[in-house]
């Protein structure tokens, strides 16, 4: 017969793990590094953000290779299995930052360029 510390550890009594048990504990697991990389996540679209903001949307590369260690840590993480072909991607987007000189209009003369305190804006 199996005692209580046998059900509360999930062996049978033998020392042996159920399934049940073993079901649970990797459920338990695979919920609870979920939970962690989406914190992960959280935090990462924050500092990327905050960053972001520092950059007059790019057009300062000064921390260029920051904002694409970012990125690339952001992209391993991404619970979207093919993200360019998702439904989610659809809709109005602000361009936030970018390196294309062409979009920040780098070069031309400032009456030409995109004014930073309105929206650049693109659907998708």
């Amino acid at each position: 017969a199996l005692d209580a510390l046998d059900a509360l550890d999930g062996t049978d009594g033998s020392g042996t793990v159920s399934l049940v048990s073993l079901g649970i504990a990797l459920g338990a697991a695979a919920f609870i590094a979920t939970a962690v990389l989406s914190q992960r996540r959280e935090a990462l679209k924050k500092d990327l953000l905050q960053i972001i903001r520092t950059t007059k949307r790019g057009a300062d590369e000064s921390k260029n290779a920051e904002v694409k260690r970012l990125f690339m840590e952001l992209e391993t993480l991404n619970p979207t299995s093919a993200p360019l072909s998702s439904d989610q991607l659809r809709g109005d987007w602000e361009l936030l930052w970018t390196t294309s000189a062409s979009i920040l209009g780098l070069g031309r003369p400032g009456f030409f360029q995109p004014l930073q305190d309105q929206p650049i804006l693109q659907f998708l």
